[in-house]
């Protein structure tokens, strides 16, 4: 992976303690709407750059050419870490000016100690990072070659300092990071729209600047419905957003064909709690139902109570009891209709997303209640279980739908109020609750999809601590007690189709340490005491996509390779291996999902 990040002499200083500013929590925010005052600073203008009403809101344009303006005054003076975060429209101006800087701060009579938040456009209509920090004889440059974005479309990055190491994201994604002893800068201006030299003009737009003294997480950066996304990628659904604008996709392309399920969708009568039949043990049809799947009737008994367990044998009568597929087909149908919406602004799709919503959780007479007492009942023996909590371990694809759909005039005001109640008291059980308390405490799969959930769920909710202690928790809890310094994970090895659990239960690793990226918690390079880690893990089941024949485990059916590609597509974007790149290659395009590829984070 070709990122480069620069470091010159390096110089250890001892940096003096700050008192702590009012705005040190919150952050100073910045709109930057008008050419005479930016949050109270005296404002000089070089050029001639235009205040403009755009469908986003009021911003200023700059023609990369000579315009810039100097603000006399910057939020971070004396501070010892920061937050800097800039929501920027970068525009098509290749090959005028490649190297294009738009935020510069420093102290105008000291240019040894300075930062910058800079752009290099490329030949294909897109762009690239570059932050910068100068303290005094060092200099920290981070070039991230790797991860262009798209031009002519609206990105939030945010440059971040915290004891010793600079990092930046775009669009809530982390893309590089380096160290240095950064020394605070006193008596700073900003430069927006050109450095403050009058030199490397940025053409195109800047809305909004936050400053804040002290380094955030991502799910604390400024409000935005992509950048709260927790496993869509907000890049993707921007491309794919300004391409169906600038042209409409090829029929047989991939977006065309999501698109296509999209419309499908579009169709689909709600559903609800209230189709089942069957009345939970409550007597109360809103409780969720659901029965064991490997449990079946005693045939040794008249009435077959109690039942009996079959590992990986699933009983029919599981199937007739629809609260968990009816919970399933809801959810994966809003996030196609919420991306829908996204992609193409067309209301239609926000409509039909609000409306299965309203009816499986809000309305009165066809809500869910928030609990899952009854999940995963076995006849004969209980009325609901702990680790029937797996039956909802997708519930973050409703968390990413409604970040998309909070724009949309079709989901109100009133229905984000209550959707948000539901979810605190779904928390609220889900951590409370006995049955919840078990399933934290069990130690395979169901263990580590219970911390997806509630994870996903604290940093929808803004519960930061709370997802910092299950993602710190997870390090032993999860990681060490469950992978082995080969990469094994011995409890689902030890079930009868163990090629199947042991990709369930990575797959529920990969999505926590997704998470952990949210809330700076690096879960995908930890490795436990005794050796054990998620790219372990992964290599461990490659060598077996490789050459199914040599599995070792009992697995009731054959093993299909092309069954690790999700995994292996994320363990490419973070371990960088070229091994993935050479077995992905033998696998045929029709066994790839081509309609979500690069969809997701």
């Amino acid at each position: 992976m070709r990122v480069v990040c620069i470091v010159t002499f390096f110089v250890v200083m001892c940096l003096p303690l700050q008192s702590q500013h009012e705005n040190d929590r919150s952050g100073v925010v910045w709109n930057i709407d008008n050419l005479s005052t930016i949050g109270g600073h005296a404002v000089s203008v070089f050029g001639n750059p235009v205040v403009t009403n755009l469908p986003e809101g009021r911003a200023i344009v700059f023609d990369g050419v000579d315009d810039g303006v100097i603000v006399r005054g910057c939020p971070l003076d004396g501070s010892t870490e920061f937050t800097i975060e800039i929501v920027v429209r970068p525009d098509a101006s290749y090959p005028m000016n490649i190297e294009q800087r738009f935020l510069h701060i420093q102290n105008p009579g000291n240019e040894l100690r300075r930062m910058l938040v800079e752009l290099r456009l490329t030949g294909t209509h897109q762009w690239y990072t570059d932050t910068h920090i100068r303290a005094d004889s060092m200099k920290l440059t981070c070039l991230a070659v790797e991860f262009p974005h798209p031009v002519d479309t609206w990105h939030h990055i945010a440059f971040v300092y915290k004891n010793g190491a600079a990092t930046h994201y775009v669009d809530g994604v982390r893309e590089m990071s380096g160290r240095i002893d950064y020394i605070p800068v006193d008596g700073a201006s900003v430069s927006l729209g050109m450095r403050m030299d009058k030199r490397s003009y940025f053409k195109g737009a800047i809305r909004t600047v936050r400053v804040t003294r002290r380094a955030l997480v991502p799910s604390e950066f400024m409000s935005d419905a992509y950048g709260a996304l927790l496993f869509l990628h907000p890049v993707k659904i921007k491309e794919l957003h300004a391409g169906r604008l600038a042209s409409p996709p090829a029929s047989g392309s991939p977006i065309a064909k999501f698109m296509r399920e999209a419309d499908e969708a579009l169709g689909m009568k709600p559903l609800s709690v209230m189709d089942k039949s069957q009345m939970p043990p409550s007597g109360n049809k809103h409780d969720f139902l659901s029965m064991g799947p490997y449990w079946w009737p005693d045939s040794s008994k008249a009435d077959g109570l109690p039942y009996v367990r079959f590992d990986g044998r699933r009983n029919p009568e599981y199937h007739t009891i629809t609260d968990q597929e009816y919970f399933n087909s809801t959810i994966d149908a809003a996030e196609k209709l919420s991306v829908a919406y996204a992609v193409s602004d067309d209301r239609r799709y926000a409509a039909k997303a609000a409306e299965i919503l309203r009816v499986w959780f809000l309305d009165e007479a066809t809500k869910m209640n928030p609990n899952l007492n009854h999940a995963q009942y076995i006849p004969g023996i209980n009325t609901g279980r702990g680790i029937g909590i797996i039956e909802t371990r997708e519930i973050f694809k409703l968390l990413d739908a409604l970040c998309l759909l909070q724009p949309s005039a079709e989901w109100t005001d009133d229905d984000a109020k209550k959707m948000r109640m539901w979810i605190e008291d779904y928390y609220r059980w889900l951590t409370t609750h006995p049955y919840g308390i078990d399933e934290s405490n069990e130690k395979n799969n169901h263990g580590t999809w219970y911390d997806v959930q509630v994870t996903s769920l604290a940093l929808y909710l803004g519960k930061m601590d709370d997802a910092l202690k299950y993602l710190e928790q997870a390090k032993e809890k999860r990681i060490g007690a469950q992978i082995e310094p080969d990469g094994r994970q011995p409890l689902e090895l030890a079930r009868t189709k163990s090629w199947d659990y042991s990709l369930m239960n990575l797959s529920a690793f990969f999505h926590l340490a997704q998470l952990g990226e949210r809330a700076g918690v690096d879960l995908w390079n930890y490795e436990s005491p005794k050796g054990g880690s998620l790219r372990k893990a992964l290599g461990y089941l490659l060598r077996y996509a490789v050459d199914p024949a040599t599995w070792e485990y009992q697995n009731l059916h054959p093993i299909e390779p092309h069954t690790l590609v999700p995994l292996i597509l994320k363990g490419q974007k973070r371990f960088g291996k070229e091994q993935y790149s050479a077995w992905l290659a033998t696998i045929s395009a029709s066994k790839k999902d081509q309609g979500t590829e690069g969809l997701y984070k």
